[in-house]
């Protein structure tokens, strides 16, 4: 073989050793491209966990959560809309028949006492259907609000397995409608708490709140709330200082405000982190909600200290922020009053 045949043969086989490493690089790049897509794919696919695993409990929340549920079971239970369908109708049926009635004494030669007579059974009849018109939009809402809760937020850390018990008051917050409400709510462990919380509600029709079933109409028309405050039960002693010596000094308030609620909350350090008020303004007929953040406070000073400071009325606006704000007004439609008569604490008119 001549030495020029020779060098051409080793051209070759470096030309095919290199087309062979080439394959070779090309393979494993695509090979790592698509098994990155994949993790990536499969990474995205993957939803995280929404149950929250809580801390075993004490005996004592153990025993507080066997008497609230004792308690719920005392509960009356809600009525169902559709069970008022059927006396409206008979209702509009005999006041129809009474309303031919009062038609055909008119045009007879009837007495003056027996027309009004007819009139009085008349006007009795359409008070009656009113009455059951009005209850029924009171369950309108109860069972609106309700459901719309359970579609919402009854599943949400913050409040686990949870439903709406009791809707204590519903207040007029401007473009949105701001209900009260306990809520109760199950840990992993079982242990059933209750929470009293504002939600803000926000809906597709003008409103019409004077009357139960503007409120009905109008809450059928929400398609989310949001959970924006929660209180206690009971109010401490610095957070009745805090009101007294920071807010109502403060002007934030009217003279005629006094505290209804209020919630502390603490940071990973059990340093103070937030103050939450719910205020009752009765010059204004309204209600505020305000939360408050601590933070600037509780990294120069101790608790002890900043409970001094409140108490001493030495906090500057300076030091402190808000969080959040909202406020609502009375509505002409007494809720309170309505929930005390349908719940069966007072027995109705027949």
């Amino acid at each position: 073989m001549s030495d020029k045949a020779s060098r051409n043969k080793k051209k070759i086989w470096i030309s095919v050793i290199g087309v062979f490493v080439a394959i070779i690089i090309i393979a494993g790049v695509v090979f790592a491209v698509v098994k990155f897509a994949k993790d990536k794919q499969d990474d995205d696919n993957t939803q995280p966990s929404t149950t929250v695993v809580t801390p075993p409990p004490s005996q004592a929340e153990i025993d507080k959560s066997n008497e609230f549920e004792e308690e719920i079971k005392n509960d009356i239970e809600d009525k169902k809309v559709e069970e008022f369908d059927a006396t409206i109708e008979d209702k509009q049926n005999e006041l129809d028949i009474a309303k031919q009635t009062v038609k055909d004494l008119k045009n007879s030669e009837a007495s003056e006492e027996e027309i009004a007579k007819a009139e009085e059974n008349q006007q009795k009849i359409e008070d009656q259907l009113e009455k059951v018109k009005e209850e029924r939009a009171y369950w309108s809402v109860t069972e609106v609000i309700k459901n719309l809760y359970a579609k919402t937020l009854s599943t949400s850390n913050e409040y686990p397995n949870s439903y709406i018990r009791k809707i204590n008051r519903i207040g007029d917050g401007g473009v949105r409608m701001l209900v009260e409400a306990e809520v109760v709510s199950k840990d992993s462990n079982g242990i059933l708490r209750s929470h009293d919380v504002a939600i803000y509600m926000t809906g597709m029709t003008s409103k019409n709140i004077s009357t139960a079933q503007g409120l009905a109409e109008f809450f059928e028309s929400c398609t989310g709330m949001e959970i924006r405050f929660e209180f206690d039960n009971t109010i401490s002693d610095f957070e009745q200082v805090f009101f007294d010596n920071y807010y109502m000094i403060s002007n934030y308030c009217s003279e005629k405000s006094h505290l209804l609620a209020a919630k502390t909350t603490y940071d990973e350090n059990d340093k103070l982190f937030s103050v939450s008020l719910k205020i009752r303004d009765d010059g204004n007929n309204l209600v505020q909600y305000h939360s408050i953040s601590l933070k600037k406070l509780s990294k120069d000073y101790t608790n002890d200290e900043i409970y001094q400071k409140f108490l001493n009325s030495e906090v500057k606006r300076r030091s402190l922020f808000g969080l959040d704000n909202g406020m609502s007004l009375d509505l002409d439609y007494d809720w309170e009053n309505a929930t005390i008569k349908y719940k069966g604490q007072e027995k109705n008119e027949e």
